[in-house]
């Protein structure tokens, strides 16, 4: 009788690939379809500190491909529920989990681990954990699913892509505008329109996670369903249309799982001298289809004008008469909307801070004054703020994202 659990993978990478795996430290972000799968690979293959983070609570439609979580657990917190049923698969394993937005968790969580996994559902935390990984230097694997599509991305910082280097992350719309707004059939449709309204009424992107911003979107898509009879509009239809919420299938989220914790065990045992002669290679970017049982690598090169991790400053050129909430707007336009609470310093002074806006109600007398210098100065034009070639300073307070722009005006 084999005498070590682990008797099989140790004849694959022996006692120093197992020791190196049960010393690695791993930020495991995202419990749910695809999560739920990568920490069952992780605690069985022997993993001992792993930290979890995910603010959400268990639902019924969880159930049926997140197996840490039954019946009894639906309204619990996944990081937490996952973390106290974790012994069950690997009793040596010592779990730490914040039911908290990534954002959230103590800066000193990214210096303790040593790989980043990514299985989140909505860009603005994934793009933080990417900010992340370029600033402490650690690798970050990230994935996703959709259907029968599922993909794998490895950021190893200053040697491959990070994922703010290529498109490859952005979904594509769900639909057109002229068909939710004009002729909507759905009421995904008309939670697109509601989507589309708050930005315009408030100036910003609504926060799924607000339940008065779901209060206030809810309102404009039944009106907007009313007007075309459409029924069926919900709180929920209205959060799964902002967090991207897509089909998703056991299958598929085991099969990406399993690739992307395989990567990582490649990463953690590259160092070895058994990597070269189990003839490994790692990979940039993987997609698999499972309609067709297809599986690819795209070798991905690092986009040498990309604001996180290629160049120190991004250029632009832009006419000087716009005023600086449109020209704000050009700037997350440019960078496919990524910016949710855009933070703006120039000559050391704060030119414009959306999140400020966000709270409005609960500022004090000096902050409301703050937020009235910097409404007004939201519609002047920008060459009465910025000169030419100088430095000015973005950072997005949701996604972590932060750039140095210099602009060159048109005329």
């Amino acid at each position: 009788m084999d005498e070590n659990k682990y008797d099989r993978q140790l004849r694959i990478w022996g006692e120093e690939g197992q020791k190196e795996i049960q010393n690695t430290n791993i930020l495991l972000v995202g419990i749910g379809g695809t999560g739920s799968e990568i920490l069952k690979n992780l605690l069985l293959l022997g993993f001992r500190k792993i930290y979890l983070v995910d603010l959400d609570k268990i639902e019924v439609s969880n159930l049926n491909r997140q197996f840490f979580y039954q019946e009894e657990d639906i309204g619990k917190y996944k990081a937490e529920v996952a973390a106290k049923k974790a012994y069950l698969l690997n009793p040596d394993a010592n779990i730490t989990y914040f039911n908290k937005k990534i954002q959230d968790i103590p800066l000193n969580i990214f210096e303790i681990c040593d790989y980043y996994i990514s299985a989140l559902d909505n860009i603005p935390a994934r793009l933080y954990l990417n900010q992340k990984s370029i600033e402490f230097n650690k690798p970050l694997l990230d994935c996703g699913t959709e259907g029968f599509i599922g993909h794998v991305q490895i950021v190893i910082p200053k040697q491959t892509p990070c994922l703010m280097c290529h498109n490859l992350w952005v979904p594509p719309e769900m639909n057109f505008k002229c068909s939710y707004a004009i002729n909507p059939r759905t009421p995904l449709d008309c939670a697109l329109e509601a989507r589309d309204r708050f930005i315009i009424n408030y100036n910003r992107s609504p926060d799924p996670d607000n339940p008065e911003d779901l209060n206030i979107l809810l309102g404009y898509a039944q009106n907007h369903a009313k007007k075309f009879g459409i029924i069926g509009i919900t709180s929920q239809t209205i959060k799964d249309s902002l967090k991207g919420t897509v089909a998703s299938l056991v299958t598929i989220n085991s099969i990406i799982g399993s690739v992307l914790v395989n990567e990582l065990i490649k990463l953690i045992i590259s160092k070895l001298p058994i990597y070269k002669k189990l003839e490994l290679k790692t990979i940039s970017f993987f997609q698999f289809n499972g309609k067709t049982e297809m599986g690819w690598t795209i070798p991905l090169q690092i986009n040498k004008n990309c604001p996180v991790c290629g160049i120190d400053k991004i250029m632009m050129n832009i006419n000087r008469d716009i005023p600086l909430i449109q020209f704000i707007q050009y700037i997350n336009q440019k960078l496919n909307g990524v910016l949710r609470l855009p933070f703006l310093i120039y000559n050391d002074k704060i030119i414009y801070r959306e999140k400020y806006k966000l709270i409005r109600n609960k500022l004090n007398k000096i902050q409301k004054d703050e937020l009235e210098r910097l409404l007004e100065l939201e519609l002047k034009p920008i060459d009465e703020i910025f000169e030419e070639n100088r430095l000015i300073f973005i950072k997005d307070e949701e996604s972590g994202l932060k750039f140095n722009l210099q602009i060159k005006y048109k005329n």
